[in-house]
């Protein structure tokens, strides 16, 4: 994640759900040898600096101005926007989190408005950021994360009377 801090630290500074917005259930599926469909949960989650600095280096990969002040772009930044951040739990990973962070930028006046920004989530930060995520979501939400994969796979099956 970031590198002056650990994965440990920055998680717990930077990753939080956002509490006025509530979990998305859903369903995704992948392909092996046939269709295989697998209960999702999403959050919503606050922006936070640590977060806008890490998708504001995708950003600038792409050739865009970052939201927030850089070394590089000290005083010339895109301060009329903003990203939303989404992150997901699974029913299809063995550890059940998502690939990664998704942050999609918010600004009527930027050319990649509604652009999706991806920050990849190492491999030593997953078991971390997801006990972040079953924490966070005991106290927000009154369920652990495993509680929210089972009910999503329950209006899975119900919807769509689909075999898990």
């Amino acid at each position: 994640m970031e590198n002056n801090l650990s994965n440990a630290e920055f998680i717990k500074r930077n990753i939080w759900l956002d509490c006025g917005s509530e979990p998305w259930y859903g369903d995704d599926q992948v392909y092996i040898s046939y269709p295989c469909h697998f209960e999702t949960v999403s959050f919503y989650l606050q922006s936070s600096d640590g977060l806008i600095a890490l998708a504001d280096r995708e950003r600038e990969a792409a050739g865009f101005l970052p939201m927030m002040p850089t070394e590089k772009h000290p005083e010339d930044y895109d301060d009329d926007g903003w990203y939303d951040f989404y992150l997901e739990i699974n029913g299809f990973a063995d550890d059940h989190l998502g690939q990664c962070i998704e942050a999609i930028v918010c600004s009527d006046y930027a050319e990649d408005n509604g652009e999706l920004y991806i920050i990849d989530i190492p491999n030593d930060a997953r078991q971390l950021l997801y006990d972040r995520l079953d924490e966070q979501a005991r106290a927000v939400f009154d369920m652990s994360c495993e509680e929210m994969l089972r009910e999503s796979k329950e209006y899975l099956l119900e919807s769509e009377s689909v075999s898990i």
